[in-house]
């Protein structure tokens, strides 16, 4: 497997809950060439290069590299464990021995009836902008209303509606 993917960037995607080992690693499925991630509210599926003899496992997340200078001279062997070679440094990892959930299971089928492109920079500083509930939740709810359209948010804070939009982004 080939991927620059650091391990920052898949711990952020993984769950963080001992009650699901499964979720706290990476699902690598290398007939899709693909690298699924879940944290048990969202599912990432991230491109990577298969090799032949690959097989299906659950990579834990320590077997990727910290910076993305290592990811680029990685190369990764996923077969019984995963290896990870980096400039003629070995590092092994047993994979994750749990039964991945089925993740297709809660995919929706139909094609979205639009699309729109926020600015994941904006959406971060909309998510640190907003306080807390009572409830420590930092839940938002977003409302898409037409193509092209501001994305509307709001949120309740000591029963306070906060609220505000979001402006599109051209995708290309």
């Amino acid at each position: 497997m080939k991927t620059l993917l650091t391990k920052n960037q898949i711990k952020s995607a993984c769950s963080k809950d001992d009650l699901k080992p499964a979720l706290k690693g990476a699902y690598y499925q290398p007939k899709e060439n693909r690298l699924t991630t879940c944290d048990g509210f969202m599912i990432i599926h991230y491109p990577v290069q298969s090799n032949e003899n690959d097989s299906t496992a659950i990579l834990p997340t320590d077997i990727f590299p910290s910076t993305a200078k290592e990811a680029q001279n990685s190369t990764y062997e996923i077969n019984g464990q995963a290896k990870r070679s980096h400039n003629g440094m070995i590092q092994l990892a047993d994979f994750i021995t749990e039964k991945y959930p089925d993740y297709k299971a809660v995919t929706p089928k139909d094609n979205p009836c639009f699309e729109i492109g926020i600015d994941l920079m904006k959406l971060k500083q909309l998510c640190d902008a907003l306080p807390m509930s009572e409830s420590k939740d930092k839940a938002v709810k977003l409302s898409f209303i037409a193509k092209q359209s501001a994305v509307l948010f709001e949120t309740i804070h000591h029963e306070n509606k906060i609220e505000g939009l979001i402006m599109p982004v051209r995708l290309k």
